[in-house]
């Protein structure tokens, strides 16, 4: 199997979670937020950005269920079916959003208390049974903002300015190509159809001063996972994810600046524990420097590495088959 062929696999078996969901833009008691959510049958989380703080909650099945007695004790149903209500109807208009922020008021409490968001969720059953619900979420921590903001938009502003210079590229070739056609004698047989030689100076210089420009600014980053900016977000996830795992099945190969310290969302901390000082963390292959590459300088026949590592890769596919096979079976007989 080629790599592209192994990496398609995986994707496949790949299971969802959190850090593959797309965020969204929405309003919240007037408070326009990016809302990302990720619902099991059984559980559920949920993270919001008010453009100030990022807000997290993670409700398991035994705390769901605890917080639906209270809220509704005359209501008796599954907790599939009220997941799954809450989350078909989260932000529809027929339900009812009001956020409450609450701080620590040291001179009335001795203990400091963490900052809390909690939004009452109200709505109606099918029958017409109301429905309340609230969601107490707290201020996320450093991983989790690195994991599902920061690194991820990072990586997608990089990747939209690899993809606008390969545009560029294009249109002079475009228009080096129309050029010829002209001096052979072609004629456009439309005169809508005819353009001006692109311009990537005047382009840059248009863009600035346009009032899409201002009216992105403005907004502050409401759009910036609309349309196929979302679909980036998760591929850049899912790539991370694929890069990450073939880190550890290579014994080291790098696949970023920043992954010595991450990998996965997660921050290592061994260079923290083992004594080693801050500013000389362990050496990592930068993503210029291949682990065939490596072989090569280290005297170890290339070929060799390459084998070796689609075979490990191959091994570990199997081995997830294998698990996930026989997950899918005890789920059946359950």
């Amino acid at each position: 199997m080629t790599d592209i062929e192994v990496e398609a696999e995986w994707q496949e078996n790949l299971e969802l979670s959190m850090k593959y969901q797309v965020w969204s833009s929405c309003k919240i008691d007037e408070t326009p937020v990016l809302l990302k959510t990720f619902f099991t049958s059984t559980a559920y989380e949920i993270a919001i950005y008010d453009f100030k703080q990022l807000w997290f909650e993670c409700c398991d099945e035994a705390t769901f269920s605890k917080r639906v007695k209270e809220l509704n004790p005359n209501i008796e149903a599954p907790s599939t079916t009220l997941l799954q209500h809450i989350q078909d109807n989260l932000t529809k208009e027929s339900v009812t959003l009001k956020i409450v922020y609450s701080k620590n008021d040291e001179e009335k409490n001795s203990i400091k208390e963490q900052p809390k968001m909690t939004i009452n969720w109200s709505s109606q059953l099918i029958g017409g049974v109301p429905f309340t619900w609230q969601y107490y979420l707290v201020p996320a921590d450093n991983q989790q903002v690195c994991s599902h903001l920061i690194t991820p938009l990072m990586t997608m502003v990089g990747e939209m300015s690899r993809r606008e210079s390969d545009l560029m590229k294009l249109l002079s070739k475009k228009d080096a190509e129309i050029e010829d056609y002209k001096a052979a004698g072609g004629k456009v047989s439309r005169k809508y159809l005819r353009t001006v030689p692109f311009d990537e100076k005047a382009f840059r210089k248009e863009m600035i001063t346009s009032k899409g420009f201002e009216q992105q600014v403005l907004t502050g980053g409401l759009s910036a996972f609309a349309g196929s900016a979302g679909d980036l977000y998760k591929e850049v996830q899912i790539k991370h994810s694929w890069l990450s795992r073939s880190q550890d099945l290579d014994g080291g190969a790098g696949v970023g600046p920043m992954d010595e310290f991450m990998l996965d969302g997660r921050l290592l901390q061994s260079d923290f524990t083992t004594g080693s000082p801050m500013g000389s963390p362990t050496k990592s292959i930068t993503p210029h420097q291949s682990p065939v590459k490596i072989a090569s300088a280290e005297g170890s026949p290339t070929k060799d590495t390459e084998l070796l590592r689609r075979q490990a890769l191959e091994r570990k596919l199997n081995e997830e088959r294998t698990r996930q096979e026989s997950k899918r079976k005890k789920k059946k007989i359950f």
